[in-house]
């Protein structure tokens, strides 16, 4: 005669969430891409179908300073005052992340179900700052004498 198989009931019990501060170490340096506000008001000026404004000269200071992202405007730009948008941040992590550019990678759709991140700005906390300098060299093009 057969027995009835004792049933076992499963449960699957909700994952339990948390904050979690990461300490990210980077090989290369940071470069701010925010949007001066000369370029948004532009933009927004295009936008309104107004006519081109004469520009203003800016100076590379002011250009720098237009680049980054301040916690605490009001702190102005002092050290531990610079942050990275979190949805930059996050757009960063789910690349590198990306199986597609290591073996032990993960898929993307995964990492955005796993990974949420605050909005806002997260602080950036490094040991020097150093301002990026373009070098502009003009190449010389031999003119040919043809006569």
């Amino acid at each position: 005669m057969a027995t009835k198989k004792e049933e076992k009931k499963i449960v699957l019990t909700r994952p339990q969430f948390i904050n979690m501060r990461i300490k990210i170490e980077g090989i290369t340096p940071y470069l701010p891409g925010k949007l001066a506000q000369s370029q948004i008001d532009s933009i927004e000026a295009s936008r309104r179908g107004e006519g081109l404004k004469i520009k203003r000269a800016i100076s590379p200071t002011e250009e720098r300073e237009a680049k980054v992202h301040l916690i605490d405007p009001s702190k102005g730009f002092i050290d531990g005052n610079f942050g990275i948008p979190s949805a930059a941040f996050y757009s960063a992590t789910k690349q590198a992340a990306n199986k597609a550019y290591w073996p032990g990678g993960i898929d993307s759709k995964r990492w955005g179900i796993a990974v949420q991140i605050q909005d806002g700005l997260l602080p950036l906390e490094y040991e020097k700052r150093v301002d990026r300098v373009d070098t502009v060299i003009q190449l010389r093009v031999p003119k040919l004498d043809l006569e």
